[in-house]
């Protein structure tokens, strides 16, 4: 009975269909060409969607945004069906559904082929069998490097400068002055043609700007994310300030992605998305400001599986909701303890974080801050140690004066590593002190071993 009617759903119309398969608020469907499941690491989908023997499904993820109609082609072979259109609201990101039903409904359309079109269907599937051997190859080739302290980014910043060969793209806070083997590799790009293109939120040194205007593109934008990315080969984004040779001493962090082009050209592509919308804010560009702030990827995380089983990931956060979803569900996992860096801290926003953060956590769990000695720091200190229950789970540390680190860790399965201050950053956009930030985020076996490592 229940494939009868799917098959009578099927001829009868799209609209029909679609719910059936789609349950409104529940998930986004993508699949390829001939049914089956998609990979699809562009700048906006990022996720393996439905596994092609029906073993496990994934979800796209989001979190507050409004997908008005998203659109799904289904075609096996030659035969082609009813475009399905319907409306999702709040596509809630973690949704699961029950992927062997779904799956099962997917089978259920091969009634439709015909014995002539069963040779080219062999044949389609024997393609994409060899397409999602590739695929997971490309997976587990990905390579990620944990950048510590101050000789790491000098190196690894000389000498991204010197292999780029089209494109380059690099973010400061501020920048000083330019040693010599920096000068000298920026140059060289520039005279092999490469195009070089800078942002920078403060504080530019007069001394260099001739120099910077003359081989670049650079522009003032309300950026703190700290980027430094070479064509499709490689995208490093961590706490490390790349032209602030002043304070070059300092400790910092950064993650370095190389080695998969479709991870490096995803992520890639997103930075550039949230750069064009801060350089719409900053010159009162309300029409593609609206625009933007419509875009289901405006707040998105994007993840990106780094083995075949999914059980290790990395993920992008470059919006401050996007930042927001991420340390809440931090909160809500964790079993044993979070560890919080954060320099910087800005009472009124720190106690806000903290306060929902030990509402969310787990019985059991504690939180240890680290921060740098200051007024604020003091003011935050006593309030919570006013506070039995925030006294109860959170331990403060004090941080070393030349740790500028922003990082987040969970247990021993997360590790995340940007430009955002967990205790300081503004709570909205609308806020004047409010900059683009951008962090990465390790988790599973990839993120035990980074911390292993540290430890």
């Amino acid at each position: 009975m229940r494939i009868i009617l799917i098959l009578c759903l099927l001829l009868c119309g799209h609209e029909a269909f679609s719910y059936s398969l789609l349950e409104k608020g529940d998930l986004i469907l993508v699949l390829d060409d001939y049914g089956r499941q998609k990979y699809s690491y562009n700048k906006y989908l990022c996720r393996v969607i439905l596994k092609d023997n029906g073993r496990s499904f994934f979800v796209e993820r989001f979190e507050k945004q409004k997908i008005d109609e998203i659109s799904v082609k289904k075609t096996s072979g030659k035969r082609k069906f009813h475009e399905i259109s319907t409306e999702i609201s709040s596509v809630k990101r973690s949704k699961k559904v029950d992927q062997q039903t779904f799956f099962n409904q997917l089978q259920d359309q091969d009634d439709f082929i015909t014995e002539e079109e069963s040779p080219l269907l062999d044949e389609i599937e024997q393609a994409y069998a060899l397409q999602e051997l590739q695929q997971e190859q490309s997976i587990i080739n990905t390579k990620i490097d944990h950048l510590i302290g101050p000789e790491a980014h000098h190196e690894v910043l000389k000498n991204t400068i010197a292999s780029a060969q089209k494109n380059l793209l690099i973010s400061s806070d501020s920048i000083t002055f330019l040693p010599k083997d920096i000068y000298k590799a920026l140059k060289d790009a520039s005279l092999r043609g490469v195009k070089i293109y800078i942002y920078v939120n403060r504080l530019i040194d007069e001394r260099v700007l001739g120099f910077l205007e003359s081989i670049s593109t650079i522009q003032q934008r309300n950026i703190h994310a700290k980027y430094l990315i070479a064509d499709d080969v490689c995208v490093i984004i961590g706490s490390h300030n790349w032209f602030d040779f002043d304070h070059c001493d300092g400790h910092n962090r950064s993650f370095k992605i190389s080695e998969n082009k479709e991870y490096v050209n995803g992520i890639k592509d997103q930075i550039w998305e949230q750069i064009r919308y801060y350089g719409n804010v900053r010159h009162g560009n309300e029409r593609s400001i609206q625009k933007a702030q419509k875009s289901i990827y405006r707040n998105a995380i994007l993840e990106y599986p780094l083995t075949p089983n999914g059980d290790s990931k990395l993920s992008l956060l470059s919006s401050l909701d996007a930042h927001e979803i991420f340390f809440n569900e931090i909160c809500q996992k964790a079993q044993h303890r979070i560890q919080i860096y954060s320099p910087f801290v800005t009472f009124d926003n720190a106690a806000v974080r903290l306060i929902e953060a030990v509402e969310s956590l787990r019985p059991g769990v504690k939180i240890d801050i680290f921060i740098w000695r200051g007024s604020k720091a003091d003011q935050l200190f006593d309030f919570i140690q006013g506070n039995p229950a925030l006294a109860k789970r959170i331990n403060v540390h004090e941080l070393e004066p030349d740790h500028h680190h922003k990082t987040l860790i969970m247990d021993d399965k997360i590790i995340c590593e940007g430009s955002f201050n967990w205790l300081s950053s503004s709570l909205s956009e609308e806020s004047r002190g409010h900059n683009l930030d951008t962090s990465l985020v390790c988790e599973g076996d990839i993120a035990k071993s980074i911390l292993a490592a540290l430890n």
